[in-house]
């Protein structure tokens, strides 16, 4: 292999410790520099991730991501909260205000969850790259030395908190505790790119914590302007390479604008040695680190298990913290035992607190019916998942519930027809057929029926919208408008005496189809990684 080649391989890899995604899958690595059409999607997309016009160059890409940064609803917020603050006080506080459990807008589950481009993070998802990005802008802003973390498949920051003190700020997974500067290995600044490791030591007087997450003991650190381009980059190339985590973001899939954006990233940065010694061996890390979260899910869950009292789990808990257990909280191990049972305390609260938030999934009205027309489903996932699975299909629909559709035939997609689709609120047999199709319906505007107790004006609107709802407009396109895409009217077939018209085939999701099955599938398997 050639040393192109075994430089664009470990750029590749890089992508595998990226902050939101896990590999570039099936990308394969070319000696070749892309194509300059490929270089030119790649800068678009950059550029629009970044909510800028697309004539505009990435000849100052750090000042185009720190002002598109300083934009977002989240980072204004930050700044209105920690008006007024000490100095020495704001690393702290922004970490307060910035961790995951701080979190209160709602998310739209229809938006670009990604939480890592300018584009997702607008709608308030946040991922680690997103809270690392505001963070370290923020920092910046106000001089203050820090250098950013790429782990396996995580990203935080690293504060110089004093010549002597390093502060381990990781918002997304609500953790922050000071330590000596001597105990992070290999630590060479926040000027210069350093493969580290946290060693165990033991806290003095002034370092404190406040979370209960095991830490990441091996990773980079790179200057902060560097590190969060590069971040961003990675995970532009990450959604052009068609990462999972990416599909809700509206990216087209393209390989070489992938590649594309990855040398955009050498052009931009340079080479890094030390980057790329590192990323040729962040497989095996990511390996270990699996496997250390596998096993602390396990030591933990059985402790819960076998010590469900209170009194029972923070005395057993607090002296596992002398053992191996100890080493994924470095922040405790070597504390005194008083500490060490304030910490199962507060660990005690946090199991408590995320076993209370599960709420017991509830399976959807008809569910029930389209599991005994489609058994296979039963082989890939539970009613439950399947209740969750249909949320996620066409969010924003006026009409949530599941509807039906009697035929002769079981229906894999209807037919575009100028009368449109009729479905019933519950099924209907022998009419129309004895085939149930049971679908959801994406329907944005719904002309709904006035009911007998309406009044008379409301009454003659609805005729007259009735009447024109086949009649569109037209745009200066010559494209045709409809004001209403369905409409609920009379029916003498139905148990309801109403039935509900769609116009358009594409607005129907049917259940039980291949599609369908094939997407449960999907939603499955992710739920289980997650």
């Amino acid at each position: 292999m050639s040393n192109k080649e075994i430089e664009q391989q470990n750029m590749i890899k890089r992508q595998s410790i990226s902050p939101t995604i896990d590999n570039l899958g099936e990308q394969v690595p070319s000696s070749k520099e892309a194509p300059a059409e490929k270089m030119d999607i790649a800068q678009k997309l950059i550029l629009a991730s970044l909510g800028i016009e697309s004539n505009v160059s990435l000849d100052n890409f750090d000042k185009q991501l720190e002002e598109a940064t300083k934009t977002l609803p989240r980072y204004k917020q930050i700044e209105e909260q920690l008006k007024g603050k000490k100095n020495e006080e704001l690393p702290y506080e922004l970490f307060k205000t910035l961790k995951t459990n701080s979190d209160k807008i709602k998310t739209d589950e229809s938006t670009p969850r990604d939480g890592s481009l300018i584009t997702s993070m607008k709608q308030g998802n946040l991922e680690c790259a997103g809270r690392t990005l505001i963070a370290s802008t923020y920092l910046q802003e106000r001089n203050f030395n820090h250098a950013i973390v790429s782990a396996p498949g995580h990203a935080f920051i690293m504060v110089e908190q004093s010549p002597d003190t390093l502060a381990y700020f990781d918002a997304n997974n609500n953790l922050f505790f000071t330590f000596p500067r001597q105990a992070l290995e290999g630590y060479k600044g926040v000027e210069t790119t350093s493969e580290c490791s946290l060693k165990e030591y033991s806290p003095r007087e002034t370092d404190f914590y406040d979370g209960v997450s095991a830490v990441f003991s091996d990773f980079i650190t790179m200057p902060a302007k560097e590190g969060v381009g590069r971040q961003y980059l990675g995970n532009v190339s990450a959604a052009l390479n068609g990462n999972k985590e990416f599909e809700m973001s509206n990216i087209e899939v393209d390989k070489e604008a992938s590649r594309a954006t990855q040398q955009i990233e050498e052009e931009i940065y340079g080479k890094n040695e030390v980057l790329d010694n590192y990323y040729s061996k962040v497989e095996n890390l990511i390996n270990k680190q699996e496997i250390q979260t596998d096993d602390d899910r396990k030591v933990i869950g059985e402790i819960i298990k076998s010590y469900p009292k209170h009194e029972d789990f923070v005395s057993f808990f607090s002296a596992t913290l002398d053992g191996n257990l100890g080493t994924r909280v470095p922040y405790i191990k070597n504390s005194s035992k008083e500490q060490k049972i304030a910490f199962a305390e507060k660990a005690w609260d946090s199991f408590k607190n995320k076993e209370n938030k599960i709420e017991k999934p509830q399976i959807k009205d008809g569910v029930n019916f389209v599991f005994e027309q489609n058994p296979e489903l039963t082989q890939i996932g539970t009613k439950e998942q399947y209740s969750e699975y249909l949320d996620t299909i066409f969010p924003d629909s006026k009409v949530r519930d599941i509807v039906y559709h009697a035929s002769s035939n079981k229906i894999e997609k209807f037919r575009d027809n100028m009368f449109g689709a009729y479905f019933s609120y519950s099924p209907i047999q022998g009419v129309y057929g004895d085939v149930i199709n049971n679908v959801l319906l994406n329907i944005k505007s719904l002309l709904i029926k006035p009911k007998p107790e309406d009044s008379t004006e409301e009454k003659v609107i609805y005729d007259k919208e009735y009447r024109s709802y086949n009649n569109p407009s037209f745009s200066p396109e010559g494209d045709r408008i409809y004001k209403y895409d369905a409409s609920v009217e009379n029916s003498t077939v139905t148990k309801e005496g109403i039935q509900i018209k769609v116009r358009n085939p594409e607005q129907i999701h049917i259940l039980g189809s291949e599609q369908d099955i094939e997407n449960f599938k999907k939603f499955v398997a992710n739920e289980n990684e997650t």
